[in-house]
């Protein structure tokens, strides 16, 4: 049994650390995690290599703790709060690269909406999902292009009171959606 993450070791000696999320790389080279020193609920996420235990220099900053990889473990895409604890940018961070570096893959202006990043059930898509309680905007891109190369399509322009979630399987998109 090898531990790959161990909460309490990493916690020891310091005041404050919650741990939002511990996740591999799809090739389960790499681990990022994401964890809170301060109580301000910004997570930082950290990249740690699973069989050296060597960590990367680099530190993303400021996110809702949450991550998604890239198919072939290059790069993750994350939420970015803004300083008034808002999700809302979604950007890439490639691997030994600088997070100032990052690519900004979307901006909601719209302060009375959220943003996630999620992927699909198949791997095969990443979804930008923006939306309040009663209104859903999806856009998509193919997990396989990595930042800058991404192509967001919307899947639905936001519409008041419209609500939909987007999965993917062999050559179909489902909706689910409020919609009668």
């Amino acid at each position: 049994v090898q531990i790959i993450f161990d909460g309490d070791k990493e916690a020891e000696g310091k005041d404050f650390y919650d741990i939002h999320q511990v996740t591999h790389s799809p090739d389960h080279r790499y681990m990022t995690y994401a964890v809170d020193r301060e109580g301000s609920e910004y997570y930082n996420i950290r990249i740690r290599e699973i069989l050296t235990g060597k960590e990367f220099t680099e530190t993303v900053k400021k996110t809702s703790g949450y991550c998604v990889w890239a198919p072939d473990s290059s790069c993750f895409y994350y939420v970015e709060l803004d300083n008034n604890h808002k999700p809302k940018k979604i950007k890439c961070h490639i691997l030994n690269t600088p997070s100032k570096d990052d690519v900004l893959m979307y901006h909601e202006k719209d302060d009375g909406y959220f943003l996630n990043v999620g992927k699909s059930n198949s791997k095969e898509y990443i979804f930008i999902v923006s939306g309040n309680s009663e209104t859903t905007e999806v856009q998509f891109f193919d997990a396989a292009k990595n930042g800058k190369d991404a192509e967001l399509k919307l899947v639905r322009a936001r519409e008041a009171g419209v609500e939909y979630s987007l999965h993917h399987r062999g050559d179909y998109f489902y909706i689910h959606t409020n919609l009668g």
